[in-house]
């Protein structure tokens, strides 16, 4: 089977080697290699994209009906506890659950695998340069497909129950594209400091779980924190996105503003820091892979 580096060239893309940097400026600005370096950058992105998805169904004798039965299980395990056994009496907690553990993920899995992608593509990096941006892009992009269909069945799940769409639907996209940057953007982060501490792989882990608890899955943090602990809460951004799902697909109300801008701004910055550390340790990844 060809790796990427061969498919590339196949299917025209040069990727100039290891110790050879693309030349990104002419006189008088971007040349034309530049563009033609970032489309075919984005369109090894998108190939390889798909082509982990189709070599992650290969892997299962029900191929694609994974992705779907593994959030239909996973929603199921978790309304016969508390919707059942349990007996909340929480107004929809069944619903409001759902949304908080679907929404986290994402979240978890892109910052769990995105945080191990240089350091897992060791093969690729040693063979040919690529911006390293590349592979947490890819897991990011992966797991945000993957995100696609769970929302889908969730939102069949709440349409089932009573919880019809509304206009507040429209803002969909921008919370979708807010946590799209706080997911890359701290998987970014992390993927290119792993590879210099690669213990730290450990601390994420643990760092993933906790916030897990402390990101208002469980319970409401309108009714359970006191006032004074509301900013606090409010500065981890996926607590924030969380609570706007929770408006648009439980309530029927637009998110915060502020609150979704916020989350944005992090979002950016974590994708601006990333970009700033990849660039300045493009080079070392060879020597210390």
């Amino acid at each position: 089977m060809l790796g990427i580096p061969e498919r590339a060239l196949r299917n025209g893309m040069v990727l100039p080697p290891v110790t050879q940097r693309p030349r990104t400026q002419g006189r008088y600005g971007p040349d034309r290699w530049t563009m033609l370096t970032l489309y075919g950058w984005w369109s090894l992105v998108f190939y390889r994209v798909f082509a982990d998805l189709a070599s992650e169904v290969r892997r299962y004798y029900i191929s694609y009906l994974w992705w779907v039965f593994e959030p239909v299980l996973n929603m199921a395990v978790l309304y016969l506890v508390f919707g059942i056994f349990m007996n909340r009496d929480t107004p929809n907690f069944v619903q409001f659950l759902l949304v908080g553990v679907s929404v986290w993920k994402w979240f978890g899995s892109t910052v769990a695998n995105g945080s191990n992608s240089i350091i897992n593509s060791k093969g690729i990096v040693l063979q040919a340069y690529l911006p390293k941006s590349f592979f947490p892009m890819v897991v990011a992009l992966t797991d945000y497909f993957k995100f696609l269909i769970v929302l889908g069945l969730l939102l069949l799940f709440l349409w089932a129950t009573g919880f019809p769409p509304t206009r507040a639907y429209l803002a969909l996209p921008a919370l979708m594209a807010a946590q799209f940057l706080v997911c890359y953007g701290l998987a970014a982060v992390l993927a290119a400091l792993v590879p210099f501490v690669p213990d730290m792989r450990f601390l994420v882990a643990t760092a993933l779980q906790v916030g897990f608890f402390v990101s208002g899955i469980f319970f409401d943090i309108r009714t359970v924190l006191l006032p004074k602990h509301m900013l606090v809460f409010h500065l981890n951004p996926m607590a924030t996105l969380i609570a706007g799902y929770r408006s648009v697909l439980i309530e029927g109300a637009w998110p915060d503003a502020q609150a979704l801008a916020f989350a944005a701004a992090v979002g950016l910055g974590l994708c601006l820091v990333a970009a700033l550390l990849l660039a300045r340790l493009d080079r070392v990844y060879p020597r210390i892979l």
